[in-house]
């Protein structure tokens, strides 16, 4: 499975303090509890992907092999700094509890970043947005991307489609749905005449994981405003936003695997929290916590299903 958000920091050195603060990020979502990390010492990381195979031929005896290369492009994923400043009065942080005050909204705040970075791997786009980093949804090409219909206000999820979907995609891991859709695949499973696997397992926070044959079923929950970040309010066909997606992904700890970028400044966690000094303009201070974080989708490491529609699912 790759190292943990946790794992990646304590492996790059970082202080206990660092590693308490990336834990909770960890602990606060779905996502980052899953999805593998990996420490990175600067804002940018480059690396090759193949793009095509050397291609090999038998010959005549006495005769030659045609040469033939791989392909290779090059790749860059930068680090995105995500971050949330909060003042709090000073007349607050002067009373008894005001240290108190301070952890707890400290921790409220590592808690909204972890589910917004959870939210942004699925739904971030840097074209639109180009302070964040683009997720699986603007991510995936035409060759990634399956369809489960036509109908218009979204097609009721095949079986078929769905095992095209993780066939496309090598030594898949991880499917990513909504909590309800996840519930159509199950109500499928045990409906007579359409087949599917179902078993549990415990994840490296001993949390019961739902599996689809080899596969992990993982719904990504919510964004840290309380909106569901895979919902039925993607565009179907006809355009109405009705329509949910499935990711299919391969998140195997290897470097064909998709991951976290964790940037470490210095040396530390690629998370911190300061407390700055009285503003001189407002009775106040500030906690600054922000989060240095990137995403790395190699190809063929992730797919997605769209067009999906809160219908019961088919053979």
């Amino acid at each position: 499975m790759g190292m943990t958000l946790t794992e990646a920091a304590k492996y790059a050195g970082a202080t206990m303090e660092s590693l308490e603060l990336v834990r909770l990020v960890e602990e606060s979502s779905m996502v980052m509890m899953e999805m593998p990390s990996m420490p990175l010492m600067g804002i940018e990381f480059q690396y090759k992907q193949q793009t095509e195979l050397p291609r090999g031929r038998f010959r005549s005896i006495g005769g030659k092999y045609a040469e033939s290369k791989s392909q290779r492009e090059k790749v860059t994923e930068e680090i995105h700094p995500f971050g949330i400043e909060l003042p709090i009065d000073t007349m607050i942080l002067s009373q008894m509890d005001g240290q108190m005050i301070m952890e707890q909204e400290l921790e409220a705040q590592i808690q909204s970043i972890g589910l917004d970075i959870g939210k942004t791997i699925f739904k971030g786009d840097n074209k639109s947005t180009p302070e964040e980093f683009s997720g699986f949804q603007a991510r995936a090409n035409n060759t990634q991307i399956f369809s489960a219909g036509n109908t218009a206000g979204g097609a009721a999820l095949s079986l078929k489609t769905l095992k095209e979907a993780i066939r496309s995609v090598p030594g898949a891991t991880h499917l990513y749905m909504s909590g309800e859709m996840w519930d159509l695949i199950t109500d499928a499973a045990e409906a007579v005449g359409i087949s599917g696997t179902i078993s549990f397992m415990k994840n490296d926070f001993g949390v019961d994981i739902p599996m689809y044959r080899s596969l992990r079923i993982v719904d990504p929950e919510k964004d840290a405003g309380g909106a569901d970040i895979l919902q039925f309010n993607e565009a179907a066909v006809s355009g109405s936003a009705t329509a949910t997606s499935i990711y299919v992904v391969r998140q195997n700890g290897t470097p064909s695997g998709v991951c976290t970028l964790q940037g470490m400044p210095s040396g530390e966690a690629g998370i911190r929290s300061v407390v700055l000094g009285e503003d001189q303009q407002s009775p106040e201070r500030k906690i600054r916590t922000e989060m240095y974080i990137g995403l790395k989708v190699p190809s063929n490491s992730m797919a997605r299903i769209r067009h999906v529609g809160k219908l019961a699912v088919t053979a």
